[in-house]
């Protein structure tokens, strides 16, 4: 015959253990709501590729395609090979003009990474649609060697939105420099550098020249 304080326990470790099956089920029911309720958002940078002569400066955007989301605030970390490619600046457009929070804007060329990062607390100003949020500016150095350089987005990145608790960014595209030497000139031909210049040739005083007879 089971005493009532068997009983109790019996019935208080049945509701425990109801309890905590219902916890589960209700807490992974949430983690599947969530996770269907924040769409797709992506990051590309535009060209995906393009061609940049030696010594020559570029340009590149980074845009965002929200989605269904209505964004609030970007946190975008980026890589370069910085021994071929020099970033000069990163420069926010107008699209970002309703983040009043800007926390950073950073470029390094000696570990080849660049960040920018701002917010808004201000539900009301959050951005959505196709947007081109950065420039980047920036150049080729004359040693580079040709060839395709990337700049990549790190997993660091992340892009948050109104009433989404996760980073909602689910494709970022990296982009292309392809570095090329455009065909160097003879002899009379202009120049900025030795670079411009064919072989057994030099720049004097914006010509290419020869080293044994610069007239």
């Amino acid at each position: 015959m089971v005493n009532r304080n068997s009983l109790n326990k019996i019935i208080g470790l049945s509701v425990l253990t109801i309890g905590l099956v219902a916890g589960l089920t209700l807490t992974k029911t949430n983690q599947n709501i969530n996770e269907s309720a924040a769409p797709a958002t992506s990051l590309l940078i535009i060209p995906a590729s393009q061609e940049v002569n030696l010594n020559k400066s570029f340009t590149a955007q980074v845009v965002i395609d929200t989605g269904e989301n209505k964004v609030t605030g970007i946190d975008l970390e980026m890589t370069f090979d910085n021994d071929q490619i020099q970033i000069d600046e990163i420069k926010p457009t107008s699209e970002l003009t309703n983040f009043n929070t800007i926390l950073k804007i950073e470029v390094d060329n000696t570990t080849g990474k660049m960040r920018y990062t701002s917010f808004t607390f201000d539900k009301s100003l959050a951005i959505s649609g196709t947007l081109n949020i950065l420039t980047i500016y920036g150049s080729i150095p004359s040693d580079s060697i040709q060839n395709s350089y990337q700049i990549n987005f790190t997993d660091l990145s992340s892009v948050i939105a109104v009433d989404e608790g996760q980073n909602v960014i689910a494709n970022a595209t990296s982009g292309t420099i392809k570095v090329i030497r455009e065909e160097a000139n003879s002899c009379g031909g202009t120049c900025g550098s030795n670079y411009n210049c064919q072989a057994n040739y030099f720049c004097f005083e914006g010509y290419c020249r020869n080293p044994v007879c610069a007239s």
